[in-house]
């Protein structure tokens, strides 16, 4: 296997800079993608809310290099930041509605447009959402998963000196919205969740503080559980079944 962690010297083409020159996107795109990799790392991106992405902030993946057949396949990395964790200037209200197709900066991530754009490829792309919806990625799995991650996770969160939430804040997440309260320099202030999830309690604690959250969208994180149920119920909506 050949790793690559970075561009410096490579000689080759840029994944997509031959076939966006090309009339015939989808037979030159095939070249030199791993389409069905492409399309299963943006659904997932898309479907848990993933800001923290290629389909936001343009970041957090690999490429690699097949040796095989010389084409590039997804490796998806840094996830922690999923459901909510980065709205980067999405409030709670716009989050679980998020189309399936949304990126930071319309226009800005021809992978995906010019993807969605092929239909064989867009009822694909649906299909991985109705997938995701009926499987893994349900309500009861997906919540549930969490609540024994959170139990399991318990102990060492309430150990660790330098957690970036109180204790009472770790224990509420999954049902109440809650806003980083860390004193380090440059950290976001404590304060209720200016855009709480419908549905959600938000966090009971006032401050005076004028301007809560912040962080450059690190603040405020919608309750875990709310935001996954509504998510699901929005993309049903969407998706055609």
């Amino acid at each position: 296997m050949r790793i690559r962690t970075t561009t410096q010297g490579y000689s080759g083409s840029s994944p997509c800079s031959t076939a966006r020159r090309e009339a015939n996107f989808k037979t030159e795109i095939e070249k030199v993608i791993d389409v069905p990799s492409a399309l299963a790392y943006l659904a997932v991106n898309n479907f848990c809310l993933n800001i923290d992405s290629y389909v936001g902030l343009a970041h957090n993946y690999y490429l690699y290099e097949r040796k095989s057949d010389g084409k590039f396949t997804f490796f998806a990395w840094d996830g922690n930041l999923a459901w909510g964790g980065l709205s980067f200037g999405v409030n709670g209200q716009q989050l679980p509605a998020l189309a399936t197709d949304w990126t930071q900066q319309a226009g800005q991530r021809p992978l995906l447009t010019r993807l969605l754009a092929v239909p064989e490829y867009k009822a694909v792309y649906d299909g991985l959402f109705r997938k995701l919806q009926d499987g893994v990625g349900a309500p009861d799995a997906v919540i549930g998963r969490a609540r024994a991650l959170h139990e399991f996770i318990k102990p060492q969160v309430i150990a660790d000196s330098k957690k970036m939430y109180t204790d009472a804040q770790f224990l509420d997440a999954l049902v109440k919205d809650t806003v980083n309260t860390a004193t380090t320099p440059g950290g976001p202030g404590p304060g209720p969740n200016p855009n709480p999830m419908p549905g959600s309690n938000p966090n009971p604690n006032p401050s005076p503080n004028p301007n809560p959250g912040g962080g450059g969208g690190l603040g405020g994180v919608p309750a875990f559980e709310t935001l996954v149920t509504n998510r699901d119920a929005e993309l049903r909506k969407m998706i055609p079944r």
